[in-house]
Protein backbone atom coordinates (compact mmCIF):
# COMPACT_ATOMS: atom_id res chain seq x y z
CA UNK A 1 0.00 0.00 0.00
CA UNK A 2 0.81 3.63 -0.73
CA UNK A 3 1.35 5.95 2.12
CA UNK A 4 -1.66 7.92 0.00
CA UNK A 5 -3.79 5.27 1.02
CA UNK A 6 -2.69 4.65 4.64
CA UNK A 7 -3.06 8.81 5.34
CA UNK A 8 -5.74 9.98 8.36
CA UNK A 9 -6.61 12.33 5.41
CA UNK A 10 -8.74 9.52 3.63
CA UNK A 11 -11.39 10.21 6.98
CA UNK A 12 -11.49 13.86 6.71
CA UNK A 13 -14.34 13.80 3.66
CA UNK A 14 -16.67 11.11 5.77
CA UNK A 15 -15.98 13.08 8.90
CA UNK A 16 -16.72 16.27 7.68
CA UNK A 17 -20.26 14.61 6.58
CA UNK A 18 -20.65 12.84 9.65
CA UNK A 19 -19.69 16.34 11.85
CA UNK A 20 -22.85 18.33 9.02
CA UNK A 21 -25.03 15.62 9.76
CA UNK A 22 -25.36 16.11 13.61
CA UNK A 23 -25.40 19.79 13.18
CA UNK A 24 -28.70 19.17 10.96
CA UNK A 25 -30.54 16.40 13.28
CA UNK A 26 -29.98 18.53 16.23
CA UNK A 27 -30.95 22.07 14.14
CA UNK A 28 -34.38 19.91 13.13
CA UNK A 29 -35.04 19.08 16.38
CA UNK A 30 -34.79 22.33 17.73
CA UNK A 31 -37.28 23.86 15.13
CA UNK A 32 -39.49 21.54 15.76
CA UNK A 33 -39.17 21.96 19.28
CA UNK A 34 -39.56 25.52 18.82
CA UNK A 35 -42.64 25.29 16.38
CA UNK A 36 -44.43 22.60 18.73
CA UNK A 37 -44.17 24.91 21.93
CA UNK A 38 -44.45 28.29 20.79
CA UNK A 39 -47.83 29.73 20.51
CA UNK A 40 -46.72 32.18 17.84
CA UNK A 41 -48.65 35.32 19.47
CA UNK A 42 -47.09 38.91 19.59
CA UNK A 43 -49.10 39.85 22.29
CA UNK A 44 -47.72 42.71 23.62
CA UNK A 45 -47.13 44.78 20.54
CA UNK A 46 -43.38 45.19 20.51
CA UNK A 47 -43.23 47.26 17.49
CA UNK A 48 -45.90 49.61 18.48
CA UNK A 49 -44.29 49.47 21.88
CA UNK A 50 -41.07 50.92 20.45
CA UNK A 51 -42.15 53.97 18.50
CA UNK A 52 -43.79 55.01 22.15
CA UNK A 53 -40.41 54.15 24.42
CA UNK A 54 -40.05 58.10 25.53
CA UNK A 55 -43.61 57.69 26.71
CA UNK A 56 -43.06 54.54 28.24
CA UNK A 57 -39.49 55.91 30.31
CA UNK A 58 -41.82 59.10 30.87
CA UNK A 59 -44.39 56.85 32.89
CA UNK A 60 -42.06 54.49 34.38
CA UNK A 61 -40.39 57.86 36.00
CA UNK A 62 -43.56 59.43 37.20
CA UNK A 63 -44.44 56.09 38.70
CA UNK A 64 -40.88 55.61 40.68
CA UNK A 65 -41.30 59.19 41.52
CA UNK A 66 -44.92 57.95 43.73
CA UNK A 67 -43.10 55.92 45.78
CA UNK A 68 -46.33 53.55 45.66
CA UNK A 69 -45.56 49.61 46.37
CA UNK A 70 -48.11 46.81 45.59
CA UNK A 71 -47.51 42.95 46.55
CA UNK A 72 -49.10 40.55 45.03
CA UNK A 73 -49.92 36.89 46.18
CA UNK A 74 -52.65 33.89 46.58
CA UNK A 75 -55.24 33.08 49.25
CA UNK A 76 -57.64 29.80 48.38
CA UNK A 77 -57.08 30.62 44.65
CA UNK A 78 -58.09 34.12 45.20
CA UNK A 79 -55.90 37.14 44.34
CA UNK A 80 -54.51 39.37 47.28
CA UNK A 81 -52.86 42.91 47.17
CA UNK A 82 -51.56 44.82 49.58
CA UNK A 83 -50.98 48.78 48.61
CA UNK A 84 -49.33 51.05 49.93
CA UNK A 85 -47.85 54.37 49.66
CA UNK A 86 -44.39 56.09 50.11
CA UNK A 87 -44.53 56.09 53.55
CA UNK A 88 -45.85 52.46 53.94
CA UNK A 89 -49.05 53.46 55.16
CA UNK A 90 -52.53 52.85 52.92
CA UNK A 91 -53.36 54.72 49.91
CA UNK A 92 -56.33 57.66 50.18
CA UNK A 93 -59.69 55.97 49.00
CA UNK A 94 -57.76 54.09 46.28
CA UNK A 95 -59.13 51.97 43.15
CA UNK A 96 -57.40 49.06 42.42
CA UNK A 97 -58.44 47.18 38.98
CA UNK A 98 -56.30 44.05 37.49
CA UNK A 99 -56.34 41.62 34.65
CA UNK A 100 -55.17 38.08 35.36
CA UNK A 101 -54.01 35.88 32.58
CA UNK A 102 -51.56 32.96 31.58
CA UNK A 103 -48.00 33.40 31.16
CA UNK A 104 -47.73 30.12 29.27
CA UNK A 105 -49.87 27.50 27.90
CA UNK A 106 -53.47 28.08 26.41
CA UNK A 107 -54.21 32.04 26.22
CA UNK A 108 -56.75 33.04 29.63
CA UNK A 109 -57.48 36.03 30.52
CA UNK A 110 -59.95 37.02 33.92
CA UNK A 111 -60.82 40.58 34.96
CA UNK A 112 -60.94 40.76 38.95
CA UNK A 113 -62.96 42.56 40.92
CA UNK A 114 -61.36 43.99 44.40
CA UNK A 115 -63.23 44.62 48.31
CA UNK A 116 -61.36 46.52 50.13
CA UNK A 117 -60.43 45.43 53.39
CA UNK A 118 -58.96 47.05 56.46
CA UNK A 119 -56.41 49.28 55.44
CA UNK A 120 -54.30 48.12 52.68
CA UNK A 121 -55.62 44.84 51.77
CA UNK A 122 -57.77 43.95 48.72
CA UNK A 123 -59.28 40.50 47.87
CA UNK A 124 -60.42 39.62 44.40
CA UNK A 125 -64.06 38.53 44.88
CA UNK A 126 -63.69 35.96 42.21
CA UNK A 127 -61.02 33.14 42.33
CA UNK A 128 -58.20 32.65 39.79
CA UNK A 129 -59.99 29.47 37.51
CA UNK A 130 -57.05 27.14 37.39
CA UNK A 131 -54.00 26.71 39.47
CA UNK A 132 -50.74 27.68 37.58
CA UNK A 133 -48.76 30.91 37.22
CA UNK A 134 -50.79 34.14 36.88
CA UNK A 135 -49.48 37.25 35.23
CA UNK A 136 -51.83 40.29 36.89
CA UNK A 137 -51.96 43.49 35.54
CA UNK A 138 -52.36 45.79 38.41
CA UNK A 139 -54.02 49.69 38.00
CA UNK A 140 -53.75 51.57 41.33
CA UNK A 141 -55.28 54.92 41.47
CA UNK A 142 -55.83 57.63 44.04
CA UNK A 143 -56.75 61.20 43.10
CA UNK A 144 -55.01 62.43 39.46
CA UNK A 145 -52.41 59.73 40.42
CA UNK A 146 -52.07 56.42 38.98
CA UNK A 147 -49.57 53.91 39.30
CA UNK A 148 -49.71 50.60 36.60
CA UNK A 149 -47.69 47.10 37.17
CA UNK A 150 -47.65 43.40 36.68
CA UNK A 151 -46.94 41.33 39.12
CA UNK A 152 -46.60 37.12 38.73
CA UNK A 153 -48.67 34.90 41.52
CA UNK A 154 -49.10 31.17 41.84
CA UNK A 155 -52.37 29.14 42.12
CA UNK A 156 -51.84 26.06 44.05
Amino acid sequence: MSDKQNSAWRWFPIASLAALGVVVIVNAGMIYAALHTFPGENVHGGFETSNNYEEILDTAAQQAALGWNVDAKTDGGHAVLNVTGRDGQPLANPMVQATAHRPVGPSMTTDLVFDADAGSQFHSEQALPQAGQWDLTILVASGADKYTVTRRVLVK
